[in-house]
């Protein structure tokens, strides 16, 4: 596990960004780490799950950091961050299920399902886990761990690049610490 001061991004890695949520910076890495295997934005496919943005908060920080959508973008918010409701319109290729925090198996159920139909076309597949906080908020830190050691283990597998958004400073250290042996790269924005 390395520091990733060096930026190396590649298929099959997982990373940690350490950030507190106002950190302008932690924003612009999260668009680097989803654009990561180095090709058009809009040939790849997206995965992020975000318990405090919407759809559309994402869809329009794609089109500010990127500027262009990816392939196909999978959201997986809760029902209050989802932004949604039955009759509002959702972009071609942008797909939104709901997930609670607290479901870490209903969470998994979606997730397993989502990544096989991402993987569907051949196209590179990124992940954005933005955070890992309303996880440890919800669950404990031992179900937490053993969910992100399946779902991280089975993105390594199809060579997707994986990342998670942490504020260290809302934990004790032994649970950052835990979390960080499920990834290959650290990502420090903390000062």
């Amino acid at each position: 596990m390395a520091d990733a001061s060096d930026g190396a991004v590649g298929p099959g890695t997982n990373h940690l960004v350490l950030s507190d949520r106002m950190n302008p910076e932690r924003v612009r890495l999260c668009y680097r780490l989803l654009t990561a295997p180095s090709v058009d934005p809009s040939e790849i496919n997206v995965i992020q799950v975000s318990y405090t943005k919407s759809a559309e908060d994402i869809v329009a920080e794609w089109r500010e950091h990127v500027g262009t959508l990816p392939a196909n973008l999978y959201v997986v918010a809760t029902q209050s961050s989802r932004g949604l409701n039955d009759e509002s319109p959702v972009e071609e290729n942008v797909t939104v299920v709901t997930a609670h925090p607290n479901d870490l198996t209903g969470l998994a159920m979606r997730l397993r399902d989502i990544v096989k139909e991402g993987l569907s076309d051949d196209r590179p597949l990124t992940v954005g886990f933005d955070s890992l906080t309303p996880l440890l908020e919800y669950n404990d830190v031992q179900s937490t761990y053993k969910f992100l050691h399946m779902f991280t283990g089975r993105l390594a597998e199809v060579n997707a690049v994986t990342h998670f958004h942490l504020d260290p400073n809302a934990f004790e250290d032994k649970t950052v610490h835990k979390l960080k042996t499920l990834v290959d790269q650290i990502h420090s924005l903390e000062e």
